[in-house]
């Protein structure tokens, strides 16, 4: 893989903050025309960028998004893609670079949902829907499928009141409170967490990617999160805190995998917390985040946490292995390319990538300098990286590692 200690900027906008010249001081008008970058989305090829552009429309006080997409050499002027008239976000390419699919908040008949999609393999062409995908899209390596998560109610009642509570249910013609948190600023009076009917869950769902009727894989009866395709789209690994109707538990969400059957095994259940699972190329490893719950801190009397370190283990359960014991920063979620895993990380008040062999060593620092990095995008192949680079007094702009 080539170094990646320079940066290209790409023409992608212009960021001015006021007019070149004759200098002046920073108005407070200013701040309604400064535009910028962000949710960098590089397509499978490396050829294409696309980004959503963020500015601030005055007269109606509000903020307004779009999303558009530049050439990655730069080499011309960017196009936008969606409609002005609605609110984009959210871009992002299917594996084989033919469908983008983004968030909007276009409304009209027959409108089914938030998620849309473009065809990048022809020109021009409207935003359409898929029917069934009604939740944020997850491609599936071979371009058959199309995981995401939606609220399900259960499908039987698993929450019964005890007898008592019934009683006064069905005496008391008012409203009862009983759980912890009962409120929260802003939304007021809050349903009971611990019932699934009142709170319904995030469960996994597939469907085909033409569309069609999608088929519920999981039935936890808690939030499924972080789902991953295998690379032979064969399998999911997700993470789900089975305890999350328990209000004493808190943050020991485990590693689950699960087939296109729906069978589902449970990899982990020792009360840590695991997040952002991710698989090596030949599918027989994950890579992931783990760190103590907040139940172990609690119970142990710490008056702080322990370390947040990337773990390896066997995608069919096994010893784990931590990668980055003897690395001091705290990795954030991890991308797996070739024979490397990236992941950023704070370093001295900036935010910069790095990157490690999924066989474990030694931790490399990819970007340099004093900036702010994130949203990494990567090509299929891993040689090239798309992302924001904010700097002192500028919004966020685009580059690509040179």
């Amino acid at each position: 893989m080539p170094a990646m200690h320079r940066s290209v900027v790409l023409p992608v906008l212009s960021l001015l903050l006021a007019d070149p010249a004759p200098a002046r001081s920073l108005q407070l008008e200013d701040y309604y025309r400064i535009e910028s970058a962000s949710a960098t989305a590089i397509s499978p090829d490396g050829r294409w960028v696309v980004f959503v552009r963020n500015s601030i429309i005055e007269a109606e006080n509000q903020r307004h998004t779009e999303i558009w997409m530049s050439l990655s050499d730069g080499s011309a002027p960017p196009i936008r893609l969606s409609s002005p008239a609605f609110n984009a976000s959210a871009p992002q390419w299917s594996p084989d670079g033919k469908l983008l699919a983004f968030h909007s908040t276009r409304t009209g008949p027959g409108v089914d949902g938030d998620i849309w999609f473009l065809r990048m393999d022809q020109a021009g062409g409207e935003a359409f829907q898929i029917p069934g995908v009604s939740g944020t899209p997850i491609f599936s390596p071979d371009n058959r499928w199309i995981a995401f998560t939606k609220k399900t109610a259960p499908r039987s009642k698993q929450f019964e009141l005890p007898r008592a509570e019934k009683q006064i249910d069905e005496r008391f013609k008012g409203r009862i409170y009983d759980w912890m948190n009962i409120r929260f600023d802003g939304r007021g009076y809050l349903p009971d967490p611990r019932d699934p009917a009142a709170t319904p869950p995030l469960e996994l769902y597939i469907v085909a990617r033409e569309g069609g009727t999608p088929r519920q894989l999981t039935e936890l009866g808690v939030d499924v999160r972080s789902a991953a395709w295998r690379p032979d789209s064969s399998a999911l690994a997700l993470v789900a805190d089975s305890h999350q109707r328990d209000e004493y538990s808190y943050e020991r969400a485990d590693l689950w995998v699960t087939d296109l059957d729906g069978k589902i095994r449970r990899l982990t259940d020792d009360g840590f917390e695991y997040d952002s699972p991710v698989w090596t190329p030949d599918g027989q490893l994950l890579i992931f985040r783990r760190q103590e719950s907040l139940n172990q801190i609690i119970q142990a009397r710490e008056n702080h946490g322990a370390a947040v370190d990337l773990y390896r283990m066997p995608a069919a359960g096994g010893q784990m292995a931590n990668l980055t014991a003897d690395w001091d920063l705290i990795p954030e979620a991890p991308v797996s390319r070739d024979q490397f895993i990236y992941f950023s990380a704070d370093i001295g008040g900036d935010v910069h990538l790095f990157r490690e062999p999924a066989s474990g060593g030694p931790v490399e620092q990819i970007t340099k300098g004093a900036r702010s990095l994130g949203g990494f995008s990567f090509s299929a192949t891993g040689d090239r990286i798309a992302y924001p680079r904010p700097t002192p007094g500028i919004p966020p702009r685009y580059f690509l590692p040179a």
